[in-house]
C-alpha cells in the first residue's frame, strides 16, 4: 500500500501547480504574505513533533524520527523573519486558511493517533522540493530566499524514513495518514488562493 499511497500523494502535490503559479512571487507584498504564513506554520513544527513523541510510546522508531526532526527544524522561523527584513516587508496577519493547515494537527495527534501526523509531514516534505528550487530561480529578491533554499532540497532521508514507518502501519492507520495529508493539502491550497488575492501592500499584523 505504501507505493500507491506515495503516488497518490505526489499527484496531489503536482495538482497544486495552478495555485503556485497563481501567486505573483515577484511582488514583494505577496511574497511577504507567503513568507508570513510559512512563519505561522513553521513556528509550531517543533511543538507538534514533541507532542508526537509524548503520544508515541509504543512506536519508538517514530519517536526517534521526531526527535531528529526537532533538531533539524529548530529556528527555521528565524530564517523567515530575516528574509522579510531583507525584503523590506513586515510580518503579515495570519490567514484563517493558514490556521486550518496546522491547528487541526493537535486533534490528530492527541485525540486520534499521533502517527496520523505523518500525513502532515509527508505533505510538507514533498511540497518543498517539488516547488522550492523553481521558486528560488524565479524570485528576483535573491537576498530573501534563505527559508526557501533550506527547504528546496529534497531530504531523501526524511522521506525514506517516513515511508519505512508508513509501511509498518495497519490499513486503518495508513488511512488516517492519507486523510490528514488530503486535509492539509486542501487547507494549503486555499491559503495559496487567498494569498494570490491579497495584493494590497499595506497589510500589517493585527
Amino acid at each position: 500500500m505504501t507505493v500507491p499511497m506515495m503516488e497518490r500523494m505526489m499527484t496531489v502535490i503536482h495538482d497544486l501547480k495552478p495555485e503556485i503559479d497563481g501567486v505573483d512571487w515577484n511582488d514583494p507584498a505577496i511574497y511577504a504574505d507567503w513568507l508570513s504564513q510559512a512563519f505561522y506554520i513553521a513556528r509550531r513544527s517543533t511543538s507538534y513533533l514533541g507532542l508526537c513523541m509524548f503520544h508515541s510510546e509504543h512506536h519508538p522508531e517514530f519517536q526517534r524520527r521526531c526527535a531528529a526532526h526537532i533538531q533539524e527544524e529548530q529556528d527555521h522561523e528565524q530564517l523567515i523573519l530575516r528574509d522579510l527584513k531583507n525584503l523590506g516587508q513586515d510580518l503579515r496577519a495570519e490567514l484563517g486558511a493558514t490556521q486550518a493547515v496546522y491547528q487541526t494537527q493537535y486533534f490528530r495527534i492527541v485525540a486520534q493517533d499521533s502517527l496520523s501526523f505523518l500525513g502532515y509531514v509527508f505533505f510538507l516534505e514533498l511540497l518543498a522540493p517539488a516547488y522550492g528550487a523553481p521558486l528560488v530561480e524565479l524570485i528576483r529578491h535573491k537576498n530573501a530566499l534563505s527559508f526557501l533554499k533550506v527547504h528546496a532540497r529534497a531530504d531523501e532521508d526524511h522521506i525514506e524514513s517516513a515511508q519505512e514507518i508508513l509501511a509498518t502501519l495497519t490499513p486503518e492507520q495508513q488511512h488516517r495518514v492519507w486523510s490528514n495529508f488530503e486535509m492539509t493539502a486542501g487547507a494549503y491550497k486555499k491559503m495559496l488562493s487567498e494569498i494570490a488575492c491579497r495584493s494590497e501592500p499595506s497589510r500589517a499584523v493585527a
